[in-house]
């Protein structure tokens, strides 16, 4: 029994929930990097987003560093979430799109007027 297979990981990376669920996160994540000021120091975190009356009820300066969501474009986690998503479609390309390409040049189109009135 194989424990780790090439074939299985890409039929599960070539899955559209799973693009659509990660460009749904990929887009959440941007938000929050819209919402929260990016690559300020500790001291401004400290005082827009006090423990004291956190945003959002629960978004507090402590959070903020600890998720490093005061530099969410060059986060670890970020750059994961972009380098699978990116996986993703490169699996749907090579194993959806690719043979469904060479199905579709297969097809004959009717140049003759005579023959597409028939149908």
């Amino acid at each position: 029994m194989q424990l780790f297979s090439w074939k299985r990981v890409i039929k599960r990376l070539a899955n559209l929930q799973l693009a659509i669920g990660l460009l749904f996160a990929i887009g959440v994540v941007i938000a929050f990097g819209t919402i929260i000021e990016q690559n300020q120091n500790i001291n401004f975190y400290q005082q827009n987003y006090p423990e004291s009356n956190p945003l959002f009820g629960w978004l507090t300066w402590k959070l903020i560093l600890r998720l490093e969501l005061n530099k969410i474009y060059t986060a670890y986690w970020f750059l994961i979430l972009i380098v699978i998503f990116g996986a993703s479609l490169i699996a749907c390309t090579l194993s959806v799109q690719l043979p469904a390409l060479r199905r579709f040049k297969r097809w004959k189109f009717y140049t003759d007027t005579k023959k597409s009135k028939r149908l």
